[in-house]
């Protein structure tokens, strides 16, 4: 393995629409996979809005699937972000804004991602490192902006869940 870098980003997640189960929608976690190796890694997130900081090798990555939950509920997708970690540099992904529609049938799950570099409180660990002289930015590109959302069983078993 190569020596390691850093890749930060952001990450938020919003309901769209009318939302009335009293949990938040958050993002549980997301696979990623380098390209190159074939290497899978599970990053937790456990949040609805949180800076992302990944020791990574340079390479080719791509996240394939997130899962979302709302309290015991948990929905899961598999999304195609490709994103690039250049060696010797922090490396800025951008703002991944999930927006997960709200209770029904087919839920779907919407991606946008914004190239800006990182501002605010969300990055004042940067800041204090001094992370953000030797960044780059390398935002994911989202293959399908819209995807749809299936519905994974909790664990344990809930009984409602199984009627």
């Amino acid at each position: 393995m190569g020596q390691e870098t850093t890749a930060v980003g952001l990450i938020k997640v919003r309901p769209s629409g009318e939302y009335s189960r009293g949990y938040e929608t958050q993002l549980r976690f997301f696979h990623l996979l380098n390209i190159d190796t074939r290497e899978r890694f599970r990053v937790d997130i456990q949040s609805v809005g949180k800076a992302v900081f990944l020791a990574l090798d340079p390479g080719a990555y791509e996240v394939i699937r997130v899962q979302i939950n709302e309290g015991p509920m948990m929905m899961e997708s598999h999304v195609s972000l490709k994103f690039q970690v250049r060696p010797n540099k922090t490396t800025y992904l951008g703002t991944w804004q999930f927006d997960v529609d709200t209770p029904r049938t087919q839920r779907m799950l919407r991606m946008e991602i914004t190239h800006e570099k990182p501002m605010g409180d969300e990055f004042s660990t940067l800041h204090q490192y001094r992370m953000l002289d030797n960044m780059v930015v390398s935002p994911a590109d989202p293959q399908g902006k819209e995807v749809r959302l299936f519905t994974v069983a909790p664990l344990p078993k809930i009984s409602y869940y199984y009627r």
